[in-house]
């Protein structure tokens, strides 16, 4: 239907067009009769009409057969051969038929469209050059619809190209934010297991609880996370349930601070946080430094969500150290706004810091 209602759109823009050059031609071949001479309203339509159909017939011979067939698939002899013939084979019909007889019209006895009647009328020794003349001007004003076409027919295919280009493009980058997230998952549950085979080694009691609460998160990065954003509050509390199951790992594990300001009403990409709340509990290593200490802080100011995070740098680091959620997260992160953010981080006098300022979605 859409498509339909598109096309009869540009049948009228068309036809409109042409109206517009058939008005325009009868309009000059009355300012280019001799002076005092009779107008022929009929004469001058007929003719109008006979030179608009002759442009009409090259401008839709190219745009739809020559151009298409031959142009746009780089055949450059074989469309500039077919284009000349049939211009100039045209042009001498137009000229022909534009005449009631053609002694007449070289004795200057008919309307000219192009050249006033007093170029024909110095003298039989002028007759072939405004001829030639004529034909000339006929078939360079014949060229004119061919190029029109041709122009169009080019900037169509560049904008077919810059589509298919940048739907490639956005198909690509859609493929690797997938993969870039589904890595997200086994990494999180490399380290989830991590925590349950040490509360397993140590028969603790929380051992079930922990189990409990990593099915929690894991149904949340298999159902929730497949979304492109999801509400800030489901993050945040992905969040917290996540730093719950870290605290689990160990009973004294409790010098972790969250603060959360604004953050509702807005959208984020899933999972965008957590890959660096998962590297301060890796590196600050609460359960074996008791001095340690991890301060999260989420807060929305104007259109912009700001993540500051610390995390004390333990004295024993683990044995991965690859780097992998970072290196993931910067590239997710350049996909998902082209570089619209800000990301820093470093570590200073023991203290390792991120800070990240993104757009909030609505």
């Amino acid at each position: 239907m859409l498509q339909t209602e598109k096309n009869k759109t540009l049948a009228l823009t068309h036809g409109f067009i042409w109206l517009l050059y058939l008005c325009f031609m009868c309009s000059f071949f009355v300012i280019v009769s001799p002076k005092n001479a009779v107008i022929n309203i009929q004469a001058i339509m007929l003719r109008s009409s006979v030179f608009i159909a002759s442009q009409m017939l090259l401008f839709y011979t190219n745009h739809l057969w020559t151009g298409p067939k031959f142009m746009l698939t780089k055949k450059y002899k074989k469309y500039i051969g077919y284009t000349f013939v049939l211009t100039l084979a045209l042009t001498f019909l137009i000229f022909i038929l534009s005449s009631h007889n053609l002694d007449r019209l070289l004795n200057g006895d008919e309307l000219k469209p192009f050249t006033s009647g007093r170029a024909f009328r110095k003298g039989p020794g002028n007759r072939l050059f405004g001829t030639s003349l004529r034909l000339f001007s006929n078939f360079v004003l014949n060229c004119v619809p061919t190029l029109i076409s041709s122009l169009i027919l080019l900037i169509r295919q560049n904008k077919i190209k810059e589509n298919e280009t940048a739907a490639l493009l956005n198909s690509n980058l859609q493929q690797e934010l997938k993969y870039l997230k589904s890595q997200i998952n086994p990494h999180f549950l490399f380290n989830s297991l991590n925590n349950v085979y040490a509360l397993a080694l140590s028969n603790s009691k929380d051992t079930a609880n922990t189990i409990l609460q990593l099915s929690s998160l894991l149904r949340y990065n298999l159902y929730d996370s497949k979304e492109s954003s999801v509400p800030i509050e489901k993050e945040v509390e992905y969040l917290e349930n996540y730093i719950e199951f870290e605290k689990l790992k160990d009973e004294d594990v409790a010098n972790v601070q969250t603060q959360y300001a604004g953050c509702q009403n807005f959208k984020v990409p899933p999972l965008l946080f957590l890959p660096f709340v998962e590297n301060s509990f890796k590196f600050a290593r609460l359960d074996l430094e008791r001095e340690g200490w991890i301060k999260l802080s989420i807060t929305k100011k104007e259109q912009y969500v700001i993540m500051d995070l610390q995390n004390t740098i333990g004295s024993t680091q683990p044995s991965h150290n690859g780097g992998l959620g970072i290196n993931n997260s910067k590239r997710r992160l350049s996909l998902l706004y082209d570089n619209d953010f800000d990301l820093k981080y470093g570590s200073k006098g023991g203290i390792f810091s991120v800070q990240l300022k993104i757009r909030a979605w609505d």
